[in-house]
């Protein structure tokens, strides 16, 4: 069922179209009405609860179409849409997702498309790409990318075999004695995997080679029904062995393949017809709301199983009330990994000026963060420090899928326990990955937040262990990318079932340096008080919100989670200015260092210095670029000091601005900054009080 948030983004999308001149479809079939509530303006299909369109859902959606035997409106509109809507272009990823490749082709096909221009890729689709080996260590890339490029090349009419022995040998060793694939090569004795077993047999068939073994394949596939209908991703699965319709349509399209059958075709039957949803989609697991992909496999299922004119309508909408939170909820912001280094003062300062009321700090010392709290005390600033860390090192391993890192992001209260890091543990497996690191973590009153990941197989499998102490929460914005769910869609399983937030995942020295990431993209959660327990319990209940809006999306707000409660209450968290405001957020840091300041840098031996960081442009790691304001004025008790310019802190740019004041008399004085816009001319003033 979509929430109200979603269906007036659907409304809103339909109602762009009829305004721009083009008509709303008003489709009789539940079906197709499903699918056009996804049409946006920009000619492309869109998640449910989105306003621009994505490639993914677009595919999907098209796919749906043509199994249907139809055409979908505005073709024209529709395929200029998909040419440009490559998640990875005009960009150099680490690693090429070769599957948007196909997406894009197989929708430009559907639609009775030229691509004859797509064969310029040749090369690209010729080799073998190895896995970036900081995130996967044997550099064993998903499977179902290294196959795509075969696909690819079937569709734009290049010879799908003419590739380097490289990429054939690849397919050729991760093939297992009983016919089925996975990622990693079968000569670690482990089992296939559904998924990965269709893109390696369907590549085989492109390929033209000869299907061996097929009873022994057929009777595994068979294997993978489930009692309930539906199917997981192998006979022997124990972890995580859920019942899902991307299994399932693996496991149809295998067998149709093979030309076997399943082991009991009217249960899968009737499983598919429970994932019918009120909205008229499908979802990707009995009871879960309907989305685009999860649509597409179920018809894409039914038509292999010939059943296509036979599924069941949708169930009648059921009525329920609009969730209305208490009114006791407030709107806070957290940042995950925000920095935790370089200057207290100058977090405490930003937390202030851009109203964060939780800061998890990045793999900072203890130390740091008690003087950060102790300091936010004193300037009465209601913020909480706690624990946002990466525990880089940390691998570990699914069997057949390979070994992972960037999949331990831990935070926590400071001062915790929160148990010790499983970093540079060789041959870790998840199940010790969980007794060891997340079962502490839980019981410390920490949680886990899933980073990054782009094997959708493994993902799926970690994600739902739906067991006590899994991962809370999955990343979406970052530093430097728009948003996670760009380039893995297939997060988007989780939408109902985890909560999205922000990670800041902060790089570089000093915490002013990442002022625009911090003021550009943030978590929003609804509490009571924004304590630690109000985090928890926000996570718990899905009373959270990741949220973006800064020069990477175009200065648009793209809004992930929160439904109906934190959508609806824009004015309470709209951070950006209104045309022709000058920009919020601070342009300066003022900071008065003494004697008794050990971690701020440099720390006088008597009297203070005055320090002065200045807003800068910064490149997406937080390297200062050039100069957004130019310091009109510098005081102490009204008088003007002398300041002197220093470009770096150690091997780091850090650009600030030094009043050396050795003699100042004992007692309280006040410092006053004024800088001034370099594009506008407006000024804004800092103070600050300290005592010799």
């Amino acid at each position: 069922m979509m929430d109200r948030r979603d269906a007036l983004l659907a409304v809103a999308g339909l109602g762009a179209l009829a305004r721009a001149g083009q008509s709303a479809p008003a489709p009789t079939d539940p079906l197709i009405a499903y699918l056009e509530i996804h049409a946006r303006p920009d000619g492309g299909y869109a998640w449910p609860d989105q306003p621009e369109s994505h490639l993914t859902p677009t595919w999907a959606i098209i796919g749906c179409y043509q199994r249907l035997g139809q055409t979908p409106p505005r073709v024209a509109q529709l395929a200029a849409f998909v040419r440009r809507a490559h998640p990875q272009e005009g960009k150099k990823p680490e690693y090429n997702l070769r599957y948007f490749d196909y997406q894009q082709i197989q929708s430009l096909v559907w639609l009775g498309q030229d691509v004859a221009a797509w064969r310029d890729r040749d090369k690209v689709w010729s080799e073998l790409t190895r896995y970036p080996a900081q995130y996967e260590p044997s550099g064993q890339s998903p499977l179902q990318h290294e196959m795509a490029k075969i696909q690819c090349r079937a569709l734009v009419g290049l010879p799908p075999g003419q590739v380097s022995p490289a990429l054939l040998d690849n397919l050729r060793a991760r093939r297992r004695p009983n016919g089925t694939f996975n990622h990693t090569p079968a000569a670690d004795g482990s089992d296939g995997h559904v998924l990965n077993t269709w893109w390696g047999l369907w590549a085989q068939r492109t390929l033209g080679w000869p299907l061996a073994d097929q009873a022994a394949t057929i009777a595994w596939l068979r294997g993978c029904q489930q009692p309930n209908g539906g199917c997981t991703y192998g006979p022997s699965a124990t972890l995580s062995a859920v019942d899902d319709v991307a299994y399932t349509w693996a496991t149809v399209q295998s067998l149709k393949l093979l030309g076997g059958t399943l082991a009991d075709a009217p249960a899968c039957l009737a499983w598919l017809g429970r994932l019918r949803c009120a909205d008229g989609g499908f979802g990707d697991r009995p009871g879960w709301p309907a989305n685009p992909v999860a649509t597409w496999y179920a018809v894409d299922t039914l038509a292999a199983l010939g059943a296509l004119d036979q599924r069941v309508a949708p169930p009648p909408p059921v009525p329920t009330a609009t969730p209305v939170w208490p009114a006791s909820l407030k709107l806070f912001r957290a940042q995950i990994q925000a920095p935790g280094n370089g200057s207290p003062s100058d977090a405490v300062d930003l937390a202030r000026d851009l109203h964060i009321d939780l800061w998890l700090a990045k793999n900072a010392a203890p130390a740091w963060l008690a003087q950060a709290q102790r300091l936010a005390t004193e300037r009465d600033v209601k913020t909480l420090f706690g624990v946002g860390n990466e525990e880089y090192g940390t691998f570990y391993r699914l069997p057949g899928l390979g070994t992972y890192s960037h999949l331990a992001d831990p935070m926590g209260p400071a001062g915790a326990d929160l148990g010790a890091s499983a970093a540079n543990q060789p041959g870790l497996g998840y199940e010790a990955f969980r007794a060891r690191r997340l079962e502490p973590l839980a019981a410390g009153g920490g949680r886990m937040v899933w980073q990054y990941l782009e094997s959708e197989e493994f993902a799926r499998i970690v994600l739902d262990d739906e067991r006590p102490h899994g991962y809370a929460a999955i990343a979406t914005h970052h530093f430097g990318n728009p948003d996670f769910l760009v380039n893995q869609p297939f997060l988007y399983r989780w939408r109902h079932r985890l909560p999205f937030v922000s990670l800041q995942d902060a790089h570089g020295g000093e915490s002013w340096w990442w002022r625009d990431n911090l003021a550009g993209f943030v978590t929003l959660f609804a509490a009571e008080e924004p304590t630690w327990d109000g985090w928890l319990a926000a996570l718990a209940s899905h009373r959270v919100a990741a949220v973006r809006h800064d020069a990477l999306t175009g200065e648009r707000t793209r809004l992930y989670g929160g439904t109906t409660g934190i959508h609806a209450r824009l004015a309470e968290w709209r951070w950006w200015p209104e045309p022709g405001e000058a920009p919020r957020g601070p342009w300066l840091a003022l900071a008065a260092v003494t004697a008794r300041d050990t971690l701020e840098s440099p720390r006088p031996e008597r009297g203070a210095v005055l320090r002065v960081r200045l807003w800068h442009a910064c490149t997406r790691n937080g390297a200062p670029q050039a100069p957004l304001v130019a310091l009109d004025r510098l005081t102490v008790d009204g008088q003007p000091v002398t300041t002197r310019s220093v470009a770096r802190s150690g091997n780091l740019p850090d650009p600030h601005l030094l009043a050396e004041l050795p003699d100042l008399a004992a007692g309280t004085h006040v410092a006053e900054a004024a800088v001034k816009l370099l594009a506008g001319g407006q000024t804004q003033v800092r103070r600050v009080s300290f005592v010799l």
